[in-house]
């Protein structure tokens, strides 16, 4: 097979159209799901107040989805590496894996990409908006080339060479919009690698489009002032762009789908495609993947697509699942139209004060109408009687049928979603007993454990895919500063040695524990060793 990591490849205007006409469905597609999404962010974020009409928003929606991203991913777990192949007599894996996990964690810690701010904000994604976990996953650097003198092997006058040297790089896990993922319209299921491509749409700046590595956009080209459609607008009305911007979509694709010289199904070409642009401003075979002498993947190329997608729940035939608070929709309106007839109607049942506007004068009547006192009456008003002269008119109590309504419709989410009182750290109005409280908590946390699981295993795919990149790029000055000159010398030897691995998290250690679980565990361990 013709393959060279980061390799230009052509593009027929044929296929230049097919592409637009796969991207133009994908992107209608789509787009009938846009509508709530919107609603459901819209009722997290809605905190209008109108006092001349005016609305209750129960928060029904924000406790559930902070509550559940903080149990779902409460903190960045150890990650630990086990080889598939313990006894392989080349790799010293007693000397390595420690080197290499301890790489890997700090650049995914605080100190690199941060990769816990980048799935909580996804986690909101797939909990309230879309039901989508995105995450993109590669490298970029800033490269200036540089005349370096090459001796001559033979003895002969030093030559001027052009060297390529990256003054600024990067690899990063960075979270993808939702509105930006493009899927094909064949696609059902959950498997998302093994669509046939999977593509976001995009738009920069013109001006840092054209620092995009690999990317050619004609000199002529002079970018777009349109409103952007492939983000969250959270209501606001906006102008357009002052500076030009640059829309784009970018496809990761299986290139033996497409073309008939690729035998391997795991190989991935990159296609970005500019609107305004005839000709692609880069297609390149995948720059994290590489064939061996016998046309298979090596050891340290990445399986799958850089773009990283994954939900809580499946839904059958379908791509597209549903969010929590798509789910929850129709309760969360009720509840708020239940609450907010309460708050209208108790400012209509207020007690209602009347008064003999003949026997006051103004003044008194002002007071009386602003509830200001103490209000002076006319002389004698108080022996003779107030009552002639006011009277206080009583409209009616609240409904109990309101509070009962209430109550079911809060029931009604807790069960479909799984999130009670106690779930959330709140205290349950009602008396339970022990046993009853066991058996809830119980079953809850089976529940939570099942998506949890899934948030782990997908997080692992990012972190397998993640790793595969910082195998290919890790410079050797930034391998000392974490490893110290003997660690990275060996880093750099193991680098052209075989093996795969098991990426696994260390458990527990993304779980919530407090200061007196933290105490026993040690406890624990000291009494255990």
């Amino acid at each position: 097979m013709i393959w060279q990591p980061g390799e230009p490849r052509s593009l027929s205007r044929t296929q230049r159209e097919d592409w637009n006409t796969r991207i133009a469905r994908s992107t209608e597609m789509a787009k009938k799901f846009h509508p709530g999404w919107e609603r459901a962010l819209k009722r997290y974020t809605d905190i209008k107040f109108d006092k001349d009409r005016y609305e209750v928003n129960s928060l029904l929606d924000f406790r559930h989805v902070e509550t559940k991203r903080a149990q779902l991913f409460y903190q960045t777990p150890e990650v630990q590496l086990v080889p598939i192949d313990p006894d392989h007599p080349d790799v010293p894996f007693d000397q390595v894996l420690p080197l290499r996990q301890k790489v890997l964690n700090h650049r995914l810690g605080t100190s690199g990409t941060n990769v816990k701010r980048e799935i909580h904000a996804t986690l909101f994604d797939a909990i309230a908006t879309s039901g989508f976990m995105i995450l993109k996953i590669g490298y970029e650097s800033r490269v200036v080339t540089v005349t370096m003198q090459q001796p001559d092997l033979l003895g002969g006058d030093p030559q001027k060479v052009q060297v390529p040297v990256p003054v600024w790089e990067r690899c990063f896990i960075s979270r993808i919009s939702p509105k930006r993922l493009l899927l094909p319209t064949e696609f059902h299921g959950g498997d998302f690698d093994s669509a046939a491509w999977l593509g976001i749409r995009g738009r920069m700046p013109l001006a840092e489009a054209k620092q995009q590595p690999g990317w050619t956009i004609p000199e002529a080209f002079e970018g777009v002032t349109v409103k952007d459609e492939v983000s969250f607008d959270h209501g606001m009305e906006t102008d357009r762009e002052t500076d030009p911007m640059l829309e784009y979509t970018e496809i990761w694709y299986h290139a033996s789908l497409f073309d008939p010289e690729v035998v391997h199904p795991d190989l991935l070409r990159c296609l970005v495609l500019v609107d305004g642009v005839n000709t692609p401003v880069k297609h390149v075979d995948s720059p994290f993947q590489s064939l061996d002498e016998m046309g298979r993947l090596t050891d340290d190329s990445m399986i799958g697509s850089p773009i990283h997608i994954g939900t809580l729940r499946d839904l059958s035939d379908s791509a597209y699942v549903p969010s929590d608070l798509a789910v929850g929709e129709q309760l969360v309106n009720e509840l708020n139209k239940f609450r907010t007839q309460q708050v209208r109607g108790r400012s209509r049942r207020q007690p209602m004060v009347v008064f003999d506007t003949n026997n006051l004068d103004q003044a008194t009547i002002g007071k009386l109408e602003n509830n200001q006192g103490p209000v002076g009456l006319p002389a004698g008003s108080l022996a003779a009687g107030v009552d002639k002269l006011m009277a206080v008119i009583g409209t009616g109590s609240e409904p109990r049928d309101n509070y009962t309504a209430q109550d079911y419709i809060e029931r009604d989410w807790e069960r479909a979603l799984g999130v009670g009182a106690n779930q959330i750290g709140s205290y349950n109005k009602s008396k339970r007993t022990a046993t009853e409280a066991r058996i809830v908590q119980t079953n809850a946390d089976a529940r939570y454990e099942s998506e949890r699981d899934r948030v782990r295993e997908w997080y692992v795919g990012s972190v397998r895919k993640f790793d595969a990149v910082l195998q290919r790029v890790m410079s050797p000055l930034e391998l000392i500063k974490i490893l110290g000159q003997q660690g990275a010398a060996l880093w750099n030897e193991w680098r052209t040695m075989p093996g795969r691995y098991v990426y696994s998290i260390l458990p527990d250690s993304g779980v919530h524990t407090d200061a007196m679980q933290h105490r026993q565990q040690v406890l624990d361990e000291y009494n255990l060793l």
